[in-house]
């Protein structure tokens, strides 16, 4: 009694179908997941035929396997269609039992394993499609550091390695330890990230080389990885550096030439008044003449250390004038603008500080210049102090005009920003105030 109740539980709890049937193959009990397999219901199947649950191939060879019983057990495991009461028939394992007391069929569902067997080798030949598609150097490591899979761009640069360990790849000990180093550093749960170089056949090849972990939420399965080749990039990009570098030094040359010319008409000028426009004309072009020589000899064609180009501009500015009583109090943070931006923001300093050396350190006592330029949140604040006698009856021109200030004001619009004067009899002092990054166009 037991034992019987210990078994129809099993079959209720059964995934695998199951139907007890006569000697004429008349079925006589169904479990559960039969009815589920065949959408049919269990009163449905009882009573009736095996013709209901298989193709009429699979129940000849069942009722074949029955009459062969000869009062020894038969146990027999055949593959068949097992029929459902909607859409198409299932792929079935049929387990055929005979015994002098009953005789029971076993109905396990291979129609799902089939399914996910085609839907992982689906899964397996999209994946190495798409590996092989790829125009770089492509590979996945196990967690033991071992090759599982590889593209052909791959194997064209290493050999097979499939199964091999980094050690065990048979390249030069340098390559080997790089890779040793970087995938074990991946294998620890970094992405690792860089340039590398190697030396394949006899030529010195740069690639980007990512290194990946592969997680099942925190535990390392393996690594992918890539070596895309950058060799050309790299070279066009030398190639570009160089002929901006060249474009930067012609334009400052050419600069410098204009201003030789300007120079020399300036000489021959008799008017003071005259001979000074040209003057600040040269001191303008100066500024930016710096700017190109800075691009040139520095290794950034686009972005100019704003502190180190402010320190040599003033510097020339003051050796120019011959200001020897003058004293410069640098305070720059270090900070990079784009040419364009640097070349406005040199033209206000030249101004300023010309202003200053020509017209407020009129004395013969030491006189001290503060410039300061400093980062806050997303805004550059620039301020220029002198310690003169500040502008003449607290007017804001010049004693010669107001261009200068004029150029200022359009300049400091153009970086989207505002210059403020503050005159007293203690000096004058000039704020200018304007974004970290450049307005988008």
């Amino acid at each position: 009694m037991h034992d019987q109740k210990l078994f129809n539980r099993f079959l209720t709890l059964c995934d695998n179908g199951f139907a007890a049937v006569d000697s004429d193959g008349c079925i006589l009990e169904v479990n559960k997941a039969l009815c589920e397999l065949t959408g049919r219901t269990e009163s449905s199947l009882t009573g009736a035929g095996l013709e209901i649950l298989f193709d009429s191939f699979s129940v000849e060879t069942i009722l074949r396997i029955y009459n062969a019983f000869d009062c020894h057990e038969i146990s027999h495991t055949i593959s068949g269609d097992l029929l459902q009461k909607k859409g198409s028939p299932r792929l079935v394992e049929i387990f055929v039992n005979c015994t002098a007391d009953e005789r029971w069929l076993l109905i396990k569902n291979r129609s799902f394993r089939k399914e996910m067997e085609n839907k992982l080798r689906r899964s397996e030949l999209m994946l190495s499609t798409t590996l092989e598609s790829l125009p770089f150097d492509f590979w996945i490591n196990d967690d033991q550091n071992r090759t599982w899979m590889q593209n052909s761009y791959s194997k064209a640069l290493w050999g097979d390695v499939k199964g091999k360990s980094p050690e065990e790849v048979g390249a030069e000990e340098k390559i080997t330890g790089q890779w040793q180093d970087t995938t074990e550093r991946a294998l620890r749960g970094e992405v690792v990230e860089g340039e590398i170089e190697y030396i394949i056949d006899g030529h010195k090849k740069t690639f980007r080389n990512i290194l990946a972990p592969i997680k099942d939420d925190e535990k390392i399965l393996g690594i992918l990885g890539m070596n895309i080749d950058i060799t050309d990039l790299k070279e066009a990009l030398n190639i570009r550096d160089m002929l901006v570098k060249e474009v930067h030094h012609r334009v400052k040359n050419n600069l410098h030439m204009i201003n030789s010319i300007i120079q020399l008409e300036s000489a021959r000028i008799p008017d003071g008044e005259s001979s000074a426009v040209l003057d600040d004309l040269v001191s303008r072009i100066e500024a930016v003449s710096l700017v190109h020589e800075k691009l040139y000899t520095t290794g950034n064609n686009n972005l100019v250390h704003t502190a180190d180009y402010i320190r040599d501009l003033v510097d020339h500015i003051i050796s120019g004038v011959r200001a020897g009583n003058v004293m410069v109090d640098y305070n720059l943070d270090d900070i990079d603008l784009e040419t364009d931006r640097i070349i406005i923001l040199g033209l206000i300093i030249n101004e300023l500080v010309t202003n200053a050396v020509k017209y407020a350190f009129t004395g013969e006592g030491r006189h001290v210049l503060k410039l300061s330029m400093k980062k806050k949140n997303n805004e550059i604040i620039i301020v220029v102090t002198d310690d003169g006698p500040g502008l003449k009856t607290g007017t804001e021109k010049e004693p010669r005009g107001s261009l200068g200030f004029k150029l200022m004001d359009v300049l400091s619009e153009q970086l989207g920003g505002k210059l403020e004067r503050q005159s007293s009899p203690a000096g004058c002092s000039n704020s200018l105030v304007f974004p970290v990054k450049k307005a988008e166009a």
